[in-house]
């Protein structure tokens, strides 16, 4: 009968009578509520309950911009603060209603990692100040070296041409009073003069002396009479002048020796760009515009060594003026103007700084894949790295840690909605991200390939080129591939750091179900063997410590139990 006149009652009104969540009519909740007493059996009416959040009309609901919603829910569950702003913004709460999972992948993941590329920027730029300086002197010092030991490699070839003619020249003039050590050293002297020997002529440059002009001051000791010479005699006086030259040959041999070996170190252009119409500023995002063979390390290398050789023949030039002009003699005008020149040439005038590279290193340091190719040497540069490199690392960290959580929860919705549960499962879910980070790798390791071509035209294998996506990716930086440097432009800061951010994402997302499948593997819905043996540990250290207390701390004694409650 119940059931009869419902069904006649919904009938009646046309089946349009409104129901509530619960499933009664909504003129049900008009009616006082009762509750019946277990002893009487008598209904006795109750106070009627308040009002909920659900009970709101619905213009009112939305007036209030979910105020009463959000004071209504425990401290533990309110969303940030950050989001409750947004919802009292008409424009952002209509973007998060209507987009969460995309505001949440803009703000949890695409927003940081553009942060982390700002940062590389702002820190690698001011590293590039540091660290540029220094290598423009060393780059100096090794040119500075290479030509010493060119120098005195040419000298020891002109004095094996020069000595034989000159010490028979002092034998025939020997009766003249000519003392051998006296004699043969101003003979040699412009060989053994620290300088190229370049000679001013009319006010300008000329190349090296040749041969013959070594005798020049040498007056007549050239210019031997016809005479008969005993030969004995003037094999004996040829071999005691090769004994008075020879320690100043042999210290031109090791000099030149040691100089050969500092100037086969190459120049560095970790923190320069070196190419012509450079200005010694921040230009250098202008390498976009240069060719490959000025971006390699031979076209700077080949730029920077002509600068430098133009700085030191102009300050050459300048010195020999200034010092001859003071009434100093040729041959000390040329050794001193020799040597300073060589020592204050430079060819930093021609290079820029390399902000590009600069913020790709501090890139590979953040992310911690350091490859080894370019380290900071100053003291600012290592105290800046020390501080605020670990600061880069930290905040890395963090936000890899976040984006991963972030796409593995979005991927686990996105399946489960369509059926596919399978796949959030712990053991599918690692082979899926397994395989979607080789395949990223091949598509960081194609993107190299062509980099290479394109910045420094040099090819790159594909193995090669893998295993270089492979240490990048895992953040092993073994240091055996890597960008050069030398090569690398503005446009690649939004490339490849993106496409590593990606990659560690991946990554991430792996890590975190093959951990989740290890440890479900280990318990299979039990503790696992060190969670146990931790809980163990807590326990015993808490009976320890009450026991410890009271035997120890425990003045007055314990008060003996009433008899109901020995009795419980």
């Amino acid at each position: 009968m119940g059931n009869t006149e419902s069904n006649t009652t919904n009938e009646s009104t046309g089946g349009n009578v409104e129901k509530t969540l619960d499933g009664r009519p909504d003129d049900a909740h008009d009616e006082e509520p009762v509750i019946f007493d277990a002893d009487t059996g008598e209904a006795s009416p109750t106070e009627a309950p308040t009002s909920s959040y659900n009970d709101k009309p619905d213009g009112e609901h939305d007036n209030q911009n979910d105020d009463s919603d959000i004071d209504s829910i425990d401290d533990e569950e309110k969303p940030s603060r950050l989001y409750e702003k947004c919802l009292r913004t008409r424009c952002f709460s209509f973007v998060i209603r209507r987009f969460p999972r995309t505001c949440a992948v803009l703000t949890g993941v695409v927003i940081p990692l553009v942060c982390l590329i700002i940062v590389s920027l702002i820190f690698g730029g001011a590293l590039a100040q540091l660290e540029s300086p220094e290598e423009i002197d060393r780059n100096n010092f090794v040119l500075a070296n290479k030509f010493v030991a060119e120098w005195e490699a040419y000298l020891v070839v002109n004095i094996t041409v020069v000595l034989p003619r000159a010490c028979f020249a002092l034998f025939l003039a020997k009766d003249n009073g000519t003392t051998l050590e006296g004699a043969l050293p101003f003979v040699l002297s412009p060989l053994l003069s620290p300088s190229r020997t370049y000679e001013p002529t009319n006010d300008s440059l000329v190349g090296p002396y040749p041969a013959s002009t070594y005798t020049r001051e040498s007056g007549d000791l050239f210019d031997p009479p016809n005479k008969l010479v005993n030969t004995t005699e003037l094999f004996a006086y040829m071999s005691e002048c090769g004994e008075v030259i020879q320690d100043d040959i042999a210290h031109l041999l090791r000099s030149s020796i040691n100089n050969i070996i500092e100037a086969t170190d190459p120049l560095n252009f970790n923190w320069i760009r070196c190419y012509e119409g450079a200005t010694g500023g921040a230009r250098s995002f202008r390498g976009g515009q240069l060719t490959s063979y000025q971006r390699s390390h031979a076209g700077q290398s080949e730029w920077y060594s002509k600068t430098w050789e133009d700085d030191r023949q102009r300050l050459w030039d300048e010195y020999y003026r200034e010092l001859r002009a003071q009434d100093v003699s040729v041959r000390e005008a040329i050794r001193t103007a020799t040597a300073n020149s060589t020592r204050e040439a430079s060819g930093g005038s021609s290079c820029d700084y390399n902000l590009p590279a600069s913020a790709w290193f501090w890139f590979t340091v953040q992310t911690t894949i350091g490859y080894g190719n370019q380290a900071p040497e100053t003291t600012g540069g290592r105290a800046l790295v020390f501080v605020a490199g670990f600061i880069s690392i930290l905040a890395f960290a963090g936000i890899l840690a976040s984006a991963g959580y972030i796409l593995s929860f979005l991927f686990d919705n996105f399946v489960k909605k369509r059926g596919m549960k399978i796949l959030a499962e712990p053991w599918c879910a690692s082979i899926l991200w397994g395989f979607t980070c080789y395949v990223w790798m091949a598509i960081i390791a194609a993107s190299t390939i062509a980099w290479k071509e394109a910045r420094l035209d040099e090819s790159f294998s594909i193995r090669d080129s893998y295993w270089f996506s492979y240490i990048s990716t895992t953040t092993v930086g073994l240091g055996d591939y890597y960008l050069d440097p030398e090569g690398v432009i503005g446009a690649d800061l939004f490339i490849f750091p993106f496409l590593f951010l990606i990659g560690f994402m991946f990554l991430s997302a792996f890590l975190g179900k093959f951990s989740e499948l290890i440890l479900n593997t280990l318990s299979r819905g039990r503790k696992t063997f060190v969670n146990t043996l931790l809980d163990r540990h807590v326990k015993w250290s808490d009976t320890f410590d009450k026991d410890f207390r009271g035997s120890h701390y425990e003045t007055e004694p314990r008060a003996k139990p009433t008899g109901s409650a020995q009795g419980r």
